[in-house]
């Protein structure tokens, strides 16, 4: 007869993720119930409130001392895990306010969009606070299953849904190959804890074949949700071809979560870092070099931002593998200020090119970058500072955030990664700097647009995202020790 124990819950270190799970449940009823009756704005100040009800029970976490284990080990409550998902929620929150307008523009009135976009998060937002592999990989579906829907919803765009379904391709083949892996760690250990995982290979005289390659499939999914080269290949296609509001959002959560999962992992298999490490400094530095060399011969702007997206997630497994490898002497504070400061630039970049495509294309050519200076001076200013923040010029926080990388990868011996990371830095100025000078530059009048976005400009959901995006990209200096003192572990 089974001796069934319960699992101890303590209700308050999941309270953020059930405060946006019931968000995403309560946009989709009141759709339900009221249908096209309501304005979008309803649903944007619905879903913003329940994002802010859960920053609020994140900062209960914090100053309430909150921290340890819950669901039975599942579910992890510490700074790193706070502060993250905390991000992830700022994130979607400005997502969300980008969204109204866009979606206007757009003509897509869909009020479900809210609703999968909370979902997303907190399928996120399980994946960075789970040690348990098949919560990870619960989570993992529930933000990938959304994003399909989401990256397919501009049903006026052919590009959009080939968008969708090649992510869905894509994305479910990467899922098989982790849950294969994930099945290879069992068989080898049989715990799907990734902390009981590490005491049964502290306790064996030699690690089992299986388990390498149980770790390998996983690794290689997660690099391949990542985009990182040679898994990249579905990335440019899928964020040129997804609405411009859609892929600021996979281009800043997918992301963060994913590297979250994966910094779980090696810091749980550090026994086994002589397998994994040489194979992951390969990636990250074939990533940022030639991540920033396709970027420099694209003709689109989504389109090189997508590359650069997969340069700042070589950038972003640097700092991973030096605080792994060296945690003794390197806190987390260097990859969460880099997460910060990469969400803010993406995100504000993002927000400002989505203004400029069309209602029926998601294709953003750099000629239509030419004369913003002329429409608002808010959006070429935030297009600036971010650029200036991806390429890692001072005072912008992403100068601050290379900066740490590369210090902490030096103190690592991880030389040659300082080198490629500075010369991928100093290739990609190329492409930054073609943005800046495309907006900057005359318009051209033999460019015929049916876009009218000086309603956007105007919009108070528009400016308060830039504006939230410039305070966290210029205002980092001033915070700056502040944060390095709260995340340091």
């Amino acid at each position: 007869m089974w001796n069934f124990i319960p699992a101890e819950i303590h209700w308050l270190q999941v309270m953020p993720h059930i405060a946006v799970a019931c968000t995403g449940i309560i946009v989709l009823i009141v759709r339900m119930i009221w249908g096209n009756k309501l304005s979008s704005g309803w649903y944007v100040c619905l879903t913003t409130f329940g994002l802010l009800e859960a920053i609020g029970w994140l900062y209960y976490l914090v100053y309430g001392g909150i921290s340890g284990t819950t669901l039975g080990g599942m579910i992890t409550t510490n700074r790193f895990n706070i502060f993250t998902n905390g991000l992830l929620i700022l994130v979607t929150a400005l997502v969300v306010l980008f969204s109204d307008r866009y979606l206007k523009h757009k003509k897509l009135n869909y009020p479900e969009f809210y609703s999968l976009i909370t979902w997303a998060t907190f399928g996120a937002m399980l994946m960075v606070s789970s040690v348990h592999m098949l919560v990870v990989f619960l989570g993992l579906e529930v933000l990938s299953i959304s994003l399909y829907v989401l990256c397919g919803i501009n049903p006026n765009d052919r590009c959009s849904k080939e968008s969708g379904l090649k992510y869905l391709l894509m994305g479910g083949f990467a899922s098989a190959i982790i849950l294969y892996g994930m099945s290879f760690l069992y068989g080898a250990t049989g715990f799907l804890n990734i902390n009981d995982m590490e005491l049964v290979l502290e306790s064996m005289s030699s690690i089992p074949l299986v388990f390498d390659l149980g770790l390998f499939l996983v690794l290689i999914g997660l690099l391949f949700k990542c985009g990182f080269i040679p898994f990249h290949y579905w990335v440019p296609d899928v964020y040129q071809g997804a609405p411009t509001n859609v892929t600021a959002y996979m281009s800043t959560v997918t992301k963060i979560a994913s590297l979250a999962v994966l910094y779980r992992m090696l810091d749980g298999f550090i026994l086994l870092k002589d397998v994994w490490l040489m194979p992951l400094c390969i990636i990250a530095g074939v990533s940022m070099l030639f991540g920033s060399c396709l970027a420099v011969v694209q003709q689109d702007a989504k389109r090189a931002l997508s590359y650069s997206s997969i340069v700042n997630a070589g950038y972003l497994l640097v700092a991973i593998l030096s605080y792994v490898i060296n945690i003794d002497n390197i806190d987390e504070s260097t990859m969460l200020i880099y997460f910060v400061a990469y969400s803010a630039a993406t995100i504000s970049a993002f927000t400002v090119l989505g203004s400029l495509v069309e209602w029926n294309k998601e294709n953003l050519p750099f000629a239509r970058l030419f004369g913003m200076r002329y429409k608002s001076r808010l959006a070429v200013f935030t297009l600036l500072i971010s650029m200036l923040s991806l390429i890692g010029l001072p005072p912008t926080a992403g100068f601050f955030g290379k900066l740490l990388i590369m210090c902490d990868a030096f103190d690592s011996c991880l030389t040659t990664l300082v080198i490629v990371l500075g010369i991928s830095s100093i290739i990609s100025a190329y492409y930054y700097l073609r943005i800046i000078r495309s907006a900057y530059a005359e318009p051209d009048y033999t460019i015929s647009t049916n876009i009218d976005n000086k309603e956007v400009y105007e919009s108070y959901s528009f400016k308060l995202v830039c504006y939230t995006c410039l305070i966290i990209t210029l205002g980092l200096p001033l915070w700056f020790n502040l944060l390095i003192n709260w995340t340091g572990v």
